[in-house]
């Protein structure tokens, strides 16, 4: 008979779903996908409609319409004071346990069972009836604190969906056009001289053969002063965006070498207190086509071997950034970024393959005792978040509370619809995002990883707004240069960017603005909007009473 110490706690009125946390004697089913050598990625360049307009132009690039889906009611816990538990459950075990294995279980118990354990608090001891590979009884037994909760729920409850979030709601903004170069925000300094030609990474990084301009570039665009300078405006995360090329470069032009400074941004973070999500914005073969994915052109993502190898380089990457030792810095890792949900990408393959590569990271990290609380992210592909809730089933957390989240990103720019608006109704807009986006947290993490304060709106002389994309060089339309808004503008802007962050605020699990800069006097940059007043700072600030009922 053997004796398997585990470590126990209870969940807290936050039941978890799902089976037993993967490791050897507690799971089978789930491993790392071995690395293969020779990828095949076909990138034919095309072309296409950037991912934003560059905003002292003229013209426009469309976006698929999110459509929000419907979210899976959620069941509430059922709450119990007790001191001890006696539970039985079956587990199958792939190797006989030994007094050395540790991990946790999920009860199968009949009425007023636990539902959800993390790795954190009460060990205790579970005696195994078998010694070999087939399904065992355990007894667990053990003494707890009153206030620990059983539950009977079968879905996870809006305070699991919360308590995700442990340190509280994310205030973050975007590091873009860093580690993956992004053209339209460009100050000048990147896509000049022989790089004029240059229209994404990909092309930039042919002609930089020995790697010395990008690496100047990854020097000076983003540093510690942005990061200090950032906190002091009351945001506390960052979402730094970063191709699969930097630990994988394979077959391709790409320059390695910006992991290195998202190291030196964790550590940044550390000392500022922010949090980090690691987003994987470029994937192999691209999933959107788009210059922002890190080569603009064919749509090969899900093609060839390309899905595997994109979880190969998140293993890869959690394995670097998932530790322990950056428990207190890095929240979360993106999976993928803004895949298109259209031809020849398959949204429903889309769907499947997060779920896989949860449960892939998830062997990662139990196998290399990493930190199970890192909060797994991916992209709802513009189709809307509620999409993604009853992918919880396929999913197992290794904590009492979803490690699985989903990412919507909100623009009110890419539509002929939307740019016909006048700032009251994007305003409105705005806060009927706020359905969605409860729906969802009431079963799992949600997160707005990239919005804007801009609109294609212009200024009346009366006050009134109306749709317009060009710059009539007034300083009224919103396209024009910062430095030229006149304070009319400001206080639209202004306004549609507090509606924003009070539905953000209310109904997700954290934000982050897109950018922290871009180019010169642009819309896009929240330190230029900043400058102007158009954005809060802090970021907590009000000017305007609450917009949204």
């Amino acid at each position: 008979m053997k004796i398997l110490q585990i470590v126990l706690a209870v969940a807290l009125a936050a039941p978890v779903f799902g089976s037993p946390v993967p490791g050897n004697g507690l799971y089978s089913g789930i491993s790392e996908i071995s690395t293969k050598s020779g990828r095949h990625h076909h990138l034919t360049k095309h072309t296409k409609h950037a991912k934003h307009t560059k905003h002292t132009k003229c013209t426009k690039t469309v976006k698929p319409t999110p459509s929000p889906g419907t979210a899976t009611p959620s069941v509430g816990p059922t709450t119990t004071a007790f001191t001890t538990i006696t539970t039985t459950t079956t587990i199958t075990t792939v190797d006989a346990p030994s007094p050395t294995d540790s991990g946790s279980v999920v009860s199968t118990s009949p009425s007023g069972a636990l539902t959800g354990f993390s790795t954190s608090l009460v060990p205790i001891a579970v005696t195994s009836t078998s010694s070999s590979d087939t399904a065992s009884s355990v007894t667990i037994q053990t003494t707890v604190a009153p206030s620990v909760t059983t539950s009977t729920a079968s879905a996870p409850s809006a305070s699991a969906a919360s308590s995700s979030s442990p340190d509280g709601m994310l205030r973050g903004v975007n590091v873009g056009n860093w580690l993956i170069l992004e053209k339209f925000m460009d100050d000048g300094t990147v896509f000049t001289g022989k790089y004029s030609s240059a229209s994404d990474q990909w092309s930039y990084d042919e002609i930089d053969t020995d790697g010395a301009d990008i690496q100047s570039h990854w020097s000076s665009w983003f540093t510690e002063s942005d990061v200090q300078k950032l906190a002091s405006a009351g945001f506390n995360a960052l979402r730094i965006p970063i191709g699969y090329w930097a630990f994988d470069n394979s077959n391709t032009p790409y320059t390695k070498g910006a992991a290195d400074y998202l190291d030196k941004a964790i550590g940044w973070a550390r000392t500022s207190g922010m949090k980090v999500l690691v987003d994987c914005h470029g994937s192999p073969g691209s999933q959107n086509g788009q210059e922002h994915s890190g080569h603009s052109g064919a749509v090969d993502w899900q093609q060839d071997d390309n899905l595997e190898w994109s979880t190969q380089v998140l293993q890869t990457m959690i394995k670097r950034y998932g530790g322990q030792n950056n428990s207190d810095v890095v929240w979360g890792l993106e999976t993928v970024n803004e895949p298109t949900a259209s031809e020849p990408n398959s949204f429903s393959k889309s769907q499947s393959w997060a779920t896989e590569a949860y449960s892939a990271l998830q062997a990662t990290i139990f196998q290399n005792s990493l930190n199970p609380k890192i909060q797994i992210i991916t992209h709802d592909s513009f189709m809307g978040p509620t999409k993604f809730v009853s992918l919880l089933s396929d999913v197992k957390s290794p904590v009492q509370a979803p490690t699985f989240g989903v990412d919507q990103h909100n623009y009110q720019l890419y539509t002929d619809t939307d740019n016909a608006k006048d700032q009251p109704a994007h305003i409105q807009d705005a806060c009927s995002w706020s359905d969605a986006l409860s729906q969802t947290k009431q079963s799992m993490p949600v997160i707005v990883g990239e919005w804007s304060a801009l609109t294609n709106i212009c200024v009346k002389s009366d006050g009134s707004t109306y749709g317009s994309s060009s710059c009539d060089g007034s300083g009224n339309c919103a396209t024009c240069s910062t430095d030229t808004w006149t304070p009319a503008l400001v206080e639209q802007v202004r306004k549609y960017v507090e509606a924003q962050l009070d539905t953000f605020e209310a109904n997700s699990n954290g934000h982050f603005a897109w950018n922290f800069k871009a180019g010169k006097n642009s819309g896009w940059s929240v330190y230029d909007l900043m400058t102007v007043k158009a954005f809060p700072s802090p970021i907590t600030d009000r000017q305007y009473s609450p917009q949204c009922s």
